[in-house]
């Protein structure tokens, strides 16, 4: 079940990372503002507070359907 649902997230940040992609590729990368090891960076550290908060929710969810 925990599955279906982190497949489920993935489709929903890809496409917008795709985006933010193109627009590095298009803006950023000609001009030489940041570097993609930077833009990486930073997409990766906006997603952890939301995957930190959907982890306890899921924990909670399974840990007090089974065990409480």
């Amino acid at each position: 079940m925990l599955t279906a649902v982190f497949t489920s997230l993935i489709q929903q940040i890809i496409p917008q990372f795709v985006i933010q992609r193109s627009l590095y590729e298009v803006r950023e990368r000609p001009s030489k503002a940041y570097s993609y090891v930077a833009f990486l960076l930073a997409n990766i550290l906006v997603e952890i507070p939301y995957q930190i908060i959907l982890g306890i929710l899921v924990y909670v969810s399974y840990f007090y359907s089974v065990f409480g």
